[in-house]
């Protein structure tokens, strides 16, 4: 579980960087970050997004990552290059590490955007002075 958690707490970062610049056709009019869950069209369009993973979840992931344990679908393009030919323990533990990182940098991405309203990039941008601010005092 915490494989799969990772991967998606990844794809989370990844959207929330890519969320001020592009949408969806037809989630132009979209609020950005947390509100979006809370107002048509993004609460519907998370809806259809949910039951979506859901059914692939449930009915075309699972077959692939038969007779292995759950989250490892292996290496299916062939695109790593190890002595095993593809996913080994090295790239497992890689992929939990970074996934362990994503997942606390898109719980406080989602904390401060439900508390203050900005972006990713607004937050970043907010965080700016009081951190030169620490870094002058230490």
């Amino acid at each position: 579980a915490e494989l799969k958690h990772g991967r998606v707490a990844m794809l989370a970062i990844i959207g929330f960087l890519g969320q001020p610049s592009w949408r969806f056709p037809g989630f132009e009019g979209a609020p950005d970050g947390v509100r979006a869950l809370t107002e048509a069209p993004g609460s519907t369009g998370f809806a259809c997004l949910f039951l979506l993973v859901g059914f692939f979840e449930l009915r075309i992931l699972a077959d692939l990552e038969e007779e292995n344990e759950p989250g490892n679908f292996g290496d299916p393009f062939k695109m790593i290059k190890t002595q095993s030919g593809g996913y080994d323990e090295r790239w497992r533990n890689l992929e939990l590490n970074n996934g362990r990182l994503a997942m606390v940098g898109a719980i406080g991405t989602i904390t401060a955007n439900w508390y203050t309203g900005l972006d990713a990039y607004q937050q970043w941008q907010a965080a700016k002075p009081a951190t030169i601010a620490f870094i002058k005092t230490t």
